[in-house]
């Protein structure tokens, strides 16, 4: 049975573009990737997410990210090559609210899983392909 093997921190956003300009004069950089107001990568483990392009676009998500709270938070998100086996083991262990796998089909296919660890932080397990 496999377990998540990377790790990506991404905030939450509302203004993607001013975000996108403070961290790349903040850390010199330029942003790896970007699509629209949705989602940037900063550095290779560094992204922006911004839940309200989602919301405007009826792009699938989970309830956790429907409720888009902004600011002094930190999306910790796991990659997996068995996303079903993988909710499946989690449910198996003690975390809350571990939500259906959703399917989203933007900049490339991408399924994940949400759920709660037990001090309340949302986890993402995700698989793109």
């Amino acid at each position: 049975m496999g377990t998540p093997t990377s790790s990506d921190t991404y905030l939450k956003v509302r203004d993607m573009s001013r975000a996108v300009r403070f961290y790349e004069a903040f850390l010199g950089v330029e942003s790896k990737t970007r699509y629209e107001d949705r989602w940037a990568s900063i550095t290779g483990h560094l992204g922006f997410y911004g839940p309200g392009y989602d919301l405007e676009h009826g792009v699938p998500m989970t309830e956790y990210d429907r409720e888009v709270q902004v600011g002094n938070n930190v999306m910790l998100a796991f990659g997996t090559d068995g996303i079903e086996r993988e909710r499946d083991r989690v449910k198996s262990l003690d975390a809350t609210g571990v939500t259906d796998v959703v399917e989203v089909n933007l900049m490339a296919p991408y399924r994940l899983f949400q759920f709660q660890d037990p001090e309340g932080h949302v986890i993402e397990v995700g698989k793109f392909g």
